[in-house]
């Protein structure tokens, strides 16, 4: 069952992907299409995605193994950060998209791809920690992601730190806890306008992404030696790491919330990578190609790490 989520999943990707792609081919929108759908997906629907993640009830049952993967979330990504920042060298990353490199290599498609498959093995229980993972993912790519994303990128670079914390992501997740640790009872029209504009997150990112491709020849994606790393880095030696870390830690070895960490980490080079590095001016080629790479290796290497953690 989980296998063939994954392979749904991976597939409604590309074929969004390959809309967008065919869009930008034919050129049927206009040049500033693709600066404009990122600017709405940064500073509405996005927001609107981690708030929707927010928006759940308490379990008494799984309330300290949430707070072990917030927790634990936290620790893996700013280690996998740190990683991805000194393999740079070695790995020979070329200069002007080294930042994409390394969030690319660092963060997990955990929304789209790692809920339902939480959900397709674990059932309720694997989506709340799915989404507590999503919490810890945000506070740092909202943060040191950005940072990076702004120091190789060719935007606006001043106020940088203002910037970097006062963004609509950030003050959703700030929101969203509010309203989650208070247990705060919002109108159903509320949850609903939400719902609504955070279910157009992926798809739009996914698209826009196939704009960026399309002006590039099918057969670069896998020559480019960078997106080759980053896919390697992201799907391989992310993922064992953590494995490796999470052996080493007083928990319960076969318990919900470490197997879903695993799982999440497993998950391919998120969709906001293409969103966050085409708002900072990044090169969005490149990001659009580690992306669409990455999702595709990852229907055999998630896999492979379900069978690792069992």
């Amino acid at each position: 069952m989980a296998a063939g989520v994954v392979f749904t999943q991976v597939l409604i990707l590309f074929v969004i992907v390959g809309i967008g792609f065919l869009v930008g081919r034919l050129k049927l929108l206009s040049a500033n299409a693709p600066a404009d759908t990122s600017a709405f997906i940064m500073n509405v629907t996005l927001p609107a995605t981690i708030l929707q993640s927010l928006f759940r009830e308490f379990d008494a049952r799984v309330i300290r193994d949430g707070i072990y993967c917030l927790l634990l979330g936290i620790a893996l990504v700013l280690l996998f950060l740190g990683l991805s920042v000194i393999l740079r060298k070695p790995l020979r990353v070329k200069e002007g998209r080294r930042g994409i490199w390394s969030f690319a290599s660092a963060f997990s498609n955990a929304g789209f791809m790692g809920f339902p498959v939480a959900h397709a093995i674990y059932g309720p229980d694997g989506v709340f920690f799915a989404a507590m993972f999503v919490v810890a993912i945000n506070l740092v790519v909202y943060t040191l992601g950005v940072a990076l994303l702004m120091k190789d990128g060719s935007g606006e670079k001043k106020n940088s730190l203002k910037k970097v914390l006062l963004n609509g992501a950030n003050i959703a997740t700030v929101l969203g806890l509010i309203v989650f640790i208070g247990q705060i009872k919002l109108p159903g029209a509320v949850t609903t306008i939400v719902d609504y504009l955070a279910g157009t997150t992926t798809p739009m990112a996914m698209f826009l992404t196939g704009l960026y491709v399309s002006g590039n020849k099918l057969t670069e994606l896998v020559k480019d030696k960078d997106v080759l790393t980053s896919a390697g880095v992201k799907l391989l030696v992310m993922p064992l790491i953590a494995f490796a870390a999470t052996r080493l830690l007083p928990i319960e070895a076969g318990s919900v919330a470490k197997n879903t960490t695993l799982l999440v980490m497993a998950m391919p080079s998120p969709a906001i990578t293409m969103i966050l590095g085409s708002h900072y001016k990044c090169d969005t080629t490149f990001a659009g190609r580690a992306v669409c790479v990455s999702t595709l290796l990852s229907v055999g290497t998630i896999p492979l790490m379900m069978l690792l953690v069992g």
